[in-house]
């Protein structure tokens, strides 16, 4: 037994009579090992009766050898052992190389199935029209349960489940464009929403090809899904970002013609200016309409620095001067039904910073704020000097 588990014995002669065990034993413990099928089997005994023969050969022997030997029927018993254990051989042979074939196929399996956990998508294999009911995935990998959380095995025994599960906006027009693919039988693309088993939403970009039959037409379709939500999203705030340039550049063509009719103003109040000596009643509005050419000016040049075509222009602030000043702006921006107020604490210390950005700060902060009370509120701003740690 220990060398048998060692090696391998194509022929093994055994008397019934061993040490510890029988031969009849022996034969049945060998049958019942890996590859205990494959040597031969010959046992000898000073028995030689028919009930014997057959208890023999139901333990597994191949031949039975009575002692002593007719030497006549040993060489025809020797011989047929020989033509098996030849057999035995080349079966061990062919066995062998299956062994090896096979572990060469588990490898290649091991793998693919490495390769196919290492995609960062959804790899699938379906068959039938992908716009049919009874259309079916053949395969799917692990990845779809990681992504969306769905079964492998609810992707395999639902019909269609890959059109039960896209977003309701998207379902006609994704079977309508994966159909054209399989009726086409080339590869393609094509984009859409799934929707997880928790609700949700995942833009996904598939690439396929077409699985065609025997005769060339299409069966099926192979591909991979990818996730492309984040994308989707970036793509969504290039394209505001591009909104809001095209709304700076615009900015900035009103504010330069704006400028434009401030200064003409400018000019003709500075003619008027020297009347205001010998029309009293031209003292107020001159005065008016110069504090207003003022404000306008200011009002481009923040329009200036919103649209980027302004250099920033760092100096020493007063906060709360600022803040004061914005007051009107402020209340205009935060429209009816909301309030200002103001805490403006004293003595406060300058800041170095760019008026127009500080103001575009608070100003965006009261935008904000005007969107967060839709059944009115208050809003207020306050200042105060802070040692930060």
């Amino acid at each position: 037994m220990r060398a048998v588990r060692q090696e391998f014995f194509p022929l093994i002669v055994l008397d019934l009579l061993l040490p510890g065990t029988s031969g009849l034993e022996f034969c049945r413990w060998l049958r019942a090992q890996p590859q205990g099928d494959l040597p031969y089997l010959l046992v000898e005994t000073v028995k030689n009766q028919p009930e014997d023969l057959a208890e023999v050969l139901q333990a597994g022997a191949n031949d039975y050898l009575a002692k002593p030997y007719d030497l006549a029927l040993l060489r025809v018993r020797l011989s047929v052992a020989a033509r098996q254990v030849a057999g035995i051989a080349a079966r061990a042979a062919r066995g062998k190389e299956s062994i090896m074939l096979l572990e060469e196929l588990r490898h290649q399996q091991q793998r693919l199935d490495d390769l196919l956990a290492s995609v960062p998508g959804i790899v699938w294999e379906i068959w039938g029209r992908p716009d049919s009911a009874t259309m079916r995935v053949g395969f799917v990998n692990n990845y779809a349960e990681r992504l969306l959380g769905y079964g492998v095995n609810e992707w395999l025994t639902q019909p269609n489940f890959w059109y039960g599960i896209m977003h309701p906006e998207d379902k006609v027009r994704a079977a309508k464009e994966a159909a054209a693919i399989f009726d086409a039988g080339k590869s393609g693309s094509l984009q859409f929403r799934w929707l997880s088993k928790g609700g949700q939403t995942h833009w996904m970009e598939t690439h396929c090809v077409v699985v065609p039959d025997a005769s060339g037409a299409p069966q099926g379709l192979r591909g991979v899904a990818l996730d492309i939500t984040q994308r989707r999203e970036l793509e969504k705030s290039l394209q505001e970002v591009q909104k809001l340039e095209t709304v700076g550049q615009l900015a900035a063509g009103v504010a330069h013609g704006f400028n434009n009719l401030l200064t003409i103003i400018r000019g003709y109040t500075s003619l008027l200016e020297p009347l205001s000596a010998q029309v009293a009643d031209l003292t107020e509005p001159l005065k008016q309409i110069s504090i207003a050419t003022d404000r306008a000016a200011e009002l481009t040049r923040q329009l200036l620095a919103f649209s980027r075509r302004q250099m920033m222009m760092i100096k020493p602030l007063d906060v709360n001067e600022i803040i004061r000043g914005l007051a009107k702006a402020l209340e205009s921006e935060l429209g009816p039904g909301n309030r200002l107020h103001l805490d403006c604490a004293l003595q406060l210390p300058l800041v170095n910073a760019d008026p127009a950005m500080l103001e575009r700060v608070v100003l965006a902060l009261a935008a904000n704020a005007r969107d967060a009370m839709r059944g009115g509120g208050r809003f207020t701003v306050s200042t105060a000097a802070v040692r930060l740690t």
